[in-house]
């Protein structure tokens, strides 16, 4: 993409950053835990595939093991995945606004322009969670004949017989996906190259001003003590989606439900991060769009 500074025929610099940096703690642990959140986002979808495929063969096979989470109103599913939209966005929100910040050199028009990235993935979310309730409204019918209405047929405590493609599995797949996107600009290899590409002599950095560099290198050294406990926050999320995806795998829907809710979330983020975003500059930019992004600018 042609950048403001026409550094399109610039060579991306490997992804390997050329300082010695060295993750932040040194613990192995915490090293395995960095790199499996930065995993591929296509990874981490095979890997989500193989679990609905295996636990739904499970579940068809009626040898799901008695655990708590095969009760749906266990505190997990309660308090976190019913509002798993919400906690996805409260965590990469701040992280998508420290990262546009700095490696757009603060400029507002293309800071909102990634954060309409979080608009369009809540159209996402809203969209297809109303049309899997209108299918499953439109093509069912309550066990009790008297009730008709999809919603008065639950809220007595009825049984209703549709067609409900998994809106867990659709939802929990979709945030992995959206984490996986937006967590990229604070992988610490590329958080902590910035000072260094800042301090280089280029055809990037040589228009900036002294106050401008300052300013950029105050708000990445104050942002670094936010963007760890961000990245290990997002982790946090990620293993619990991914178990609440291996929840619902086991105990609940149809084979069909939830391979139809699986593909929901992966054309969504497909048609979104692989497609459109940074087609045009009135569409949504892409996660690594920006004249001082480390991976970019070089």
């Amino acid at each position: 993409m042609v950048n403001s500074f026409n550094m399109a025929t610039a060579k991306l610099p490997s992804t390997t950053p050329t300082t010695n940096y060295v993750l932040r703690p040194r613990s192995l642990s915490r090293k395995l835990l960095h790199y499996s959140l930065h995993l591929p986002t296509l990874t981490k979808a095979l890997i989500l595939l193989a679990i609905v495929l295996v636990g739904s063969t499970i579940y068809a096979l009626d040898l799901s093991p008695e655990s708590a989470f095969s009760d749906r109103h266990n505190p997990v599913n309660v308090y976190l995945v019913k509002y798993s939209w919400g906690w996805t966005l409260l965590i990469i929100t701040p992280a998508v606004i420290l990262s546009s910040s700095l490696y757009n050199g603060l400029n507002i028009t293309n800071i909102f322009r990634h954060l309409s990235r979080l608009v369009v993935s809540h159209v996402i979310w809203f969209s297809v969670t109303s049309l899997i309730v209108l299918l499953d409204s439109s093509v069912g019918s309550c066990a009790v004949n008297e009730v008709t209405g999809r919603h008065e047929c639950l809220k007595k405590g009825h049984l209703w017989l549709g067609f409900d493609i998994s809106g867990h599995v659709f939802l929990l797949t979709y945030c992995i996906y959206v984490i996986s996107e937006e967590c990229a600009n604070i992988k610490l290899e590329i958080w902590y190259e910035f000072p260094e590409f800042l301090s280089h002599e280029n055809a990037v950095t040589n228009k900036l001003s002294q106050n401008t560099k300052d300013t950029l290198l105050l708000i990445h050294q104050i942002s670094s003590w936010i963007i760890e406990p961000l990245e290990l926050l997002c982790l946090a999320l990620v293993l619990v989606w991914a178990v609440m995806v291996v929840s619902t795998s086991l105990y609940f829907h149809t084979f069909a439900e939830k391979v139809l809710g699986y593909l929901c979330a992966l054309l969504s983020w497909h048609c979104t991060y692989n497609w459109l975003y940074g087609r045009s500059k009135y569409l949504p930019c892409r996660p690594d769009d920006g004249y001082l992004h480390p991976l970019r600018a070089l």
